[in-house]
């Protein structure tokens, strides 16, 4: 690539080292230029006719910020032009071989008059959303002829309010004739806006209204028919009049024949789809999907609709129907990516699994579609699994045992299905003498959980294709001392393994590990050589330990491919020096980090002595993380100060830091003076720091008056949660923070200097009277959980001595539980300024156990 250089009014060509011209050239803040054309760059032209014609072949030219730029013509054999915030520019001519052309600039108010001069075949436009929305009204809009000439147009605009870069688009090509927008607001006969449903691949379900659109006119753009074979599209919209209709053909997506009388035939099924879905446009979305896959017939769109998984009487709440009968309608291959609900995966297990199932490359996302049919089978029974149900030749296998203990599935029961990849297990099991895992010679994932499986875990080295196992709260005690022959092994997870007091010293010839848990195990060491394991992306519940003049953490060092780490037991480092050759610091890939010491976590603390705290503050000193750290956790730290790289400026170089955890700090009294320096946080959470006093800005910036802007900018679109501080007197000073959440702070005295606190949430089940700092803040939300007396107090309303303290907050809502019958929540007071309305379902007599309660619904004040 190359970049053109200005020099005055004209332009100078750059050339590579022998001579010739680069594919792609550049004009990057070029206010002085207003003409790009060959004129300027052949001054003698006429003596090398041939020039003129082969200037431009396959090239590029991306012209940005050259703001006095008025013209670019003369460029016969130009393909590809880009430009970028050129307002000035007029004139495009001479360009016949113009193949793409890119304009973005996100304040111009119309298309430049110059795309009627030219006829390319793709035009891609940025722009803001009330260009894009003219673009969207097609041949009734200002700019259709401007763009109607073109072969192919796709605009796009920002949802800045949310972030979404591209989020509205226009998609138009002009043969076959295509209009796509979900910008596609309609008015119904009453004058209210209906949310276009907008058949494309990837598009919103529902788009709002466009703004400044006139609800009374009709639209005359083309718009999208849901079709066989279209990507992800919608049945159509009840309440549309046809009347309205777009003046240009309507086109079925993803199809080219005209099918469109097929899918107005089918305007009723479409209708009850949408009252089936509840009208959320996921669940219309999902729908829409799934009838693309479906012939355009009554009797296949009318089969999807009376489907029995509509009607599932055990189906979770948290579970749409028709997200459940999608899935019923993937293909086998497909479902065998899903997991049975009865066991509980983190992320990072099922990615763990799929990699090791090799449904995901362990370099790529992208899904590996398997060759032949399989099926997951799930068996789950409160009488014991029923194993001979299962046909033999399966190869993913989930059994759940909730039977009693005199009847457990006999292991021996699965030994006859050898062609198992994958077998998931919970619950007790009858092993008897001579039982082993050698009847699985295909197995690569084996996950058990809770399980009585340590007779078994001596036969684990037969498993010579394994890639994932999990032995989460299994009484396992033992692995393979061979563990080095299981040479695929890329995930071990022994969570919940208390059994389980020490690794085979053959650990670390697993190349290929990737993924090693032993948090809440019995494991309290690492045996030598663990350093090896090069390859390991996450580590969780690393124990530190001393032996001699070796620590464990030694064989942290190499390991420069975490990405999440855990470290435990830091206390027992007995010197700092120990911990410099963890190399944090050259870790690039790392996202995740907990440091934690073990000994008082809980809130359990020893008493420590001062030359501990300041042993612990210097080990913790040399654990600076990399600039890359995303989410860090410091837990159990009984040192008197934070560590010096977050009490420093050292703390600017953590720029990507997002979430922030601090647990369990029985002797820390102030929280980091650079705390604000983080430019990317969004969430801090405080537990249990008994000594802190206050969190603001004027511990954090005792010189703020030097960074005016520090302060201005800490706290944007952060979330702060305390709990359980109770030396806590004070937060103030946060101006752009959002939401804040208390719990148990006796002390808490003084809120101030929030005015864009959104949401504040108090938690205590003790506290006798509403906080009086409510009335120093002014949050659109307050959530309060406390107990039956104050929340009668509280639904009391204007005549309670609560009311002075909350009644000017636009929105809230109080709950206490109900302790007797074991029901959270149950009695509640919610209230709204504007409109005004006050409920609660708890008599102002009501006593410490909630009764005489009594619905109450109050529309005026007075009534309470």
């Amino acid at each position: 690539m190359a970049t053109w250089a200005s020099t005055g009014s004209g332009l100078i060509v750059a050339k590579n080292e022998n001579g010739e011209k680069r594919t792609t050239q550049q004009i990057i803040s070029a206010p002085a230029i207003k003409h790009v054309g060959p004129e300027f760059l052949l001054p003698h032209h006429h003596e090398h006719p041939s020039a003129l014609e082969n200037f431009g072949s396959d090239l590029k030219i991306q012209v940005a910020g050259c703001p006095s730029l008025e013209r670019i013509s003369n460029l016969p054999n130009l393909q590809d032009l880009m430009i970028i915030r050129c307002p000035e520019l007029k004139v495009l001519e001479g360009l016949p071989a113009l193949h793409r052309l890119t304009l973005e600039d996100y304040d111009m108010k119309t298309l430049p008059g110059y795309l009627q001069d030219v006829n390319r075949r793709d035009l891609r436009l940025n722009c803001d959303i009330s260009l894009l929305a003219s673009i969207a009204e097609g041949e009734s809009g200002p700019e259709w002829d401007k763009f109607s000439h073109i072969k192919q147009v796709n605009a796009y605009a920002d949802d800045d309010d949310n972030n979404i870069e591209r989020k509205w688009y226009v998609k138009y090509t002009g043969d076959p004739f295509s209009f796509k927008t979900n910008i596609n607001v309609s008015a119904d006969a009453s004058g209210s806006y209906i949310k276009a449903l907008v058949g494309s691949k990837g598009t919103p379900a529902g788009s709002p209204p466009v703004k400044d659109e006139d609800p009374s006119g009709a639209p005359t753009r083309p718009r999208t028919v849901l079709g066989a074979g279209t990507p992800a599209g919608s049945p159509p919209v009840e309440g549309e009049d046809p009347s309205r209709a777009p003046t240009r053909p309507r086109t079925v997506v993803g199809n080219q024949n005209n099918d469109e009388p097929k899918v107005d035939a089918l305007k009723d099924i479409g209708t009850s789809f949408i009252a089936k879905c509840d009208g959320l446009p996921l669940a219309v979305k999902v729908i829409g999907g799934l009838l693309r896959q479906k012939n355009i017939r009554r009797s296949d769109w009318k089969n999807v609709l009376n489907y029995s998984t509509w009607p599932v009487s055990q189906m979770p709440e948290e579970l749409n129907y028709a997200v459940y009968l999608s899935y019923q309608d993937l293909n086998p291959e497909l479902q065998s990516c899903f997991l049975p609900k009865s066991v509980l995966f983190g992320f990072e297990r099922i990615v763990a699994m799929w990699i090791g199932e090799g449904f995901v490359h362990g370099n790529s996302c992208d899904l590996e579609y398997l060759t032949r049919d399989e099926a997951l089978v799930t068996q789950k029974s409160e009488a014991g699994p029923t194993i001979n149900s299962i046909p033999e030749n399966i190869i993913r296998l989930s059994l759940e045992n909730k039977g009693t203990e005199s009847n457990k599935l006999a292991w021996s029961s699965l030994q006859a299905h050898i062609s198992l990849r994958t077998l998931i297990f919970g619950g007790k099991s009858k092993i008897n003498p001579g039982d082993s895992l050698s009847c699985f010679p295909c197995l690569r994932t084996l996950h058990i959980e809770d399980a009585n499986f340590d007779a078994l875990s001596k036969s684990l080295v037969q498993l010579k294709h394994l890639r994932y196992l999990c032995l989460d709260g299994t009484n396992t005690s033992r692995l393979p001392k061979k563990i080095a022959k299981m040479k695929f092994l890329q995930c071990i997870d022994l969570t919940n393994c208390r059994s389980l007091v020490k690794l085979p010293r053959g650990i670390g010839e697993l190349r290929q590990l990737r993924y090693l848990s032993l948090v809440y195990s019995g494991i309290n060491n690492i045996p030598r050589g663990f350093g090896s394991l090069t390859n390991l992306r996450i580590l969780w519940g690393f124990p530190a330990h001393v032996e001699g003049d070796w620590c464990s953490l030694e064989e942290l060092g190499p390991l420069n491919r975490l990405t999440s780490l855990d470290i435990r037991g830091l206390e027992n480092v007995s010197y700092s020096t120990f911990a410099i050759k963890v190399k944090l610091g050259e870790k690039v890939c790392l996202s995740y980090l907990n440091l934690q010491c073990t000994s008082s976590s809980g809130g359990a603390h020893r008493l420590v002595k001062l030359e501990e705290q300041q042993h612990i503050e210097k080990v913790f000193d040399e654990l600076c993380p990399p600039p890359c750290l995303e989410n860090l956790t410091i837990e159990g730290y009984f040192g008197q100060r934070l560590p010096r790289w977050m009490t420093s400026t050292a703390i600017v170089s953590l720029g990507c830091l997002r979430i922030l955890f601090m647990e369990d700090l029985p002797y820390c009294t102030e929280l980091p003076d650079s705390l604000f320096q983080l430019p990317s946080l969004e969430f801090l959470h405080i537990r249990s720091a008994p000594g802190i006093k206050r969190v603001g800005p004027e511990f954090l910036l005792p010189h703020r008056h030097e960074h005016p802007s520090a302060v201005e900018n800490f706290g944007s679109g952060l979330k702060i949660v305390v709990r359980g501080c109770h030396g806590l007197e004070r937060i103030s000073n946060l101006p752009n923070l959002q939401n804040l959440v208390i719990v148990r702070c006796p002390e808490l005295k003084v809120l101030e200097g929030l005015p864009a606190l959104h949401r504040l949430t108090l938690e205590d089940y003790d506290m006798e009277t509403l906080p009086g700092y409510l009335k120093d803040v002014n949050p659109r939300d307050l959530h309060v959980d406390c107990d039956v007396l104050l929340l009668a107090s509280i639904g009391k309303g204007k005549s309670s001595l609560e009311w002075d303290k909350f009644s000017h907050i636009k929105q809230v809502n109080a709950y206490a539980d109900d302790d007797d019958n074991n029901i959270e929540r149950k009695w509640y007071v919610k209230y709204t300024i504007d409109p005004f309305s006050f409920k609660t379902n708890i008599s102002p007599s009501a006593d410490a156990s909630g009764d005489e309660t009594e619905e109450v619904l109050l529309d005026k004040v007075e009534q309470v």
